[in-house]
């Protein structure tokens, strides 16, 4: 859903305007329960989770492992590990976390451990965030992903989610933040 539908909204808008940086605003759930429902983070790399090969013994392997680059531009070919360019001054004062994209939210125990294992760097779990990369990287536009804390990454348990809370922290922490920038 995430990607599918960021995909298309910034095919539309990069085509049509010449933008300077690029804000993706949204919440994640916790894989890193050390991060509280409720904080901000700001998703300093993200990556497509799902994206890859299921090997004939069941095995899962990513696109860096089949060698498939994601971005290839003049002399350098860049994997499925997406970093967000460094902004100096204007980087956000928020905790610098790394995602970890999926097309499936999370829910049931061994699937949990499964990705946790797959990908033991990523602190949160986002539906969109490598979208967003990916298309910041490809146009050359510098972006941020600031992300409310939803719900930690457990078994499925919709009464414990707080998304109305965690986008309202991640919407007025991106104000705050905007109000700091220069002109």
């Amino acid at each position: 859903m995430g990607v599918v539908n960021t995909s298309w909204v910034l095919a539309r808008a990069l085509g049509r305007f010449p933008y300077k940086l690029l804000v993706n605003v949204g919440v994640c759930g916790a894989l890193d329960h050390s991060l509280a429902v409720g904080s901000v983070v700001n998703v300093v790399s993200d990556c497509f989770g799902d994206l890859g090969a299921e090997q004939a013994d069941g095995r899962f392997i990513d696109i860096d492992e089949m060698h498939l680059p994601l971005l290839e531009r003049r002399h350098e070919r860049g994997g499925n590990h997406l970093q967000a360019p460094i902004l100096t001054t204007l980087e956000p004062h928020l905790p610098r976390v790394h995602g970890v994209t999926s097309s499936t939210v999370h829910g049931h125990a061994p699937s949990i451990a499964a990705w946790r294992a797959r990908w033991p760097e990523a602190h949160g779990e986002t539906m969109e965030g490598a979208a967003v990369f990916y298309a910041g990287l490809r146009s050359h536009i510098p972006f941020v992903s600031i992300r409310g804390v939803s719900n930690r990454v457990e078994p499925r348990d919709r009464a414990a989610w707080r998304l109305r809370e965690a986008s309202e922290a991640a919407q007025q922490s991106v104000l705050n933040w905007l109000q700091t920038l220069p002109g």
